[in-house]
């Protein structure tokens, strides 16, 4: 398979199913925090994107704008739309006991106040949309970088290297900085070496022979590795990662396991879910997290406290309750994938209605 195959296959079912598989490892670390999972899901989705970099987008300026019209419309509308919709509803979820009344957490008392709070923080119930906006930036920022480099005349891959290592060491500098995490900044600078590993191996013409079954035990090593000497979480979110080599490695490890693993699903229901879960994943990252709040409103109906609903994912930590706990992981696994895919599936067919009807009026 040549390497103009690969990248123009967008749709390969291949990577959408990786994708499936992603983000429901995004949905399981957000039900209990595990840093192995942490290790991995981020940096994939980031190569991946990279993966499908073209290098068209950035031979002139007039291809620069149309991808960063393409990128804010698949990327920035939902982030946008549900900043927008949750900042309405803060004073309404701390109503209804979602959200605890704190000093971080205030009730808003003017628009001024919900716009404050939506420039220098993202509602908690969507949190994990910090990665459009970052995915966003990194995309606009490597085409520019890819262009100038090539108005120079240094459209060599060494110089692309060159650049994409220094923002890196920028990034690693600025996580040790306490404005750290205000526009993401610093992970934007450091995640820009995951989205140029998943550029390079795009470059690969039989990329699809790295997907088998030694990658995925060699890339399950070296995470499990990093698993048990590392003593504090990775975080990409908070550009947290040690040091810059560890983020080079486990992206490229990611990016392996995570397609190796998706090309030996062969059972072809299965794969038709993943595919699903695949080609819907920006609603199950904006509302996975609100979806739980429905598990806690039944723990808190036969078992709990009106202040649970404003946790986290519960559970039990009595021995002896480990298979209620086990069920509960199911259920809050189920509901986060099942419920933002209902909810879009619903708001895809309003849009549709609304649409047509406008157009048969």
């Amino acid at each position: 398979m040549s390497m103009e195959t690969v990248k123009n296959d967008s749709r390969d079912n291949l990577y959408d199913i990786a994708r499936g598989v992603a983000i429901i490892s995004v949905v399981f670390g957000h039900i209990k925090s595990y840093n192995f999972i942490y290790l991995f899901h981020m940096p994939f989705f980031i190569a991946l994107s990279g993966f499908f970099f073209k290098d068209k987008y950035y031979k002139t300026l007039n291809n620069i704008l149309k991808f960063t019209i393409s990128k804010f419309r698949r990327l920035m509308f939902p982030f946008i739309g549900y900043t927008i919709l949750f900042e309405m509803l803060h004073n309404f979820f701390i109503d209804i006991h979602l959200y605890e009344l704190n000093s971080k957490v205030l009730y808003y008392h003017s628009f001024l106040d919900a716009l404050k709070n939506s420039i220098f923080h993202i509602e908690y119930l969507i949190a994990p949309i910090w990665f459009l906006f970052a995915l966003f930036i990194i995309s606009i920022l490597f085409s520019i970088i890819s262009y100038l480099l090539q108005k120079i005349y240094l459209n060599n891959e060494i110089y692309r290297l060159v650049i994409v290592l220094l923002f890196l060491q920028l990034g690693f500098f600025i996580s040790f900085q306490p404005w750290n995490k205000f526009l993401y900044i610093g992970t934007i600078c450091s995640s820009l070496i995951s989205f140029y590993i998943g550029y390079l191996f795009g470059k690969i013409s039989n990329i699809k022979n790295f997907f088998n079954y030694k990658n995925i035990l060699f890339s399950l090593f070296i995470l499990l590795i990093f698993d048990l000497i590392l003593e504090h979480q990775i975080n990409i979110a908070a550009n947290k990662y040690y040091n810059p080599v560890l983020l080079i490695i486990i992206t490229i490890v990611s990016f392996l396991l995570v397609l190796s693993f998706a090309s030996y699903i062969k059972i072809e229901k299965i794969k038709k879910i993943f595919l699903y879960i695949g080609q819907n994943t920006i609603p199950i990252l904006c509302l996975h997290r609100v979806s739980f709040k429905i598990v806690n409103y039944f723990i808190y109906i036969f078992n709990g406290s009106i202040l649970n609903l404003s946790k986290d994912p519960i559970f039990f930590i009595n021995i002896l309750e480990i298979k209620i706990s086990i069920i509960l992981f199911i259920i809050y696994l189920i509901t986060g994938i099942a419920v933002p895919l209902l909810i879009n599936i619903l708001y895809q067919m309003l849009k549709k209605r609304i649409f047509y009807g406008k157009i048969n009026k």
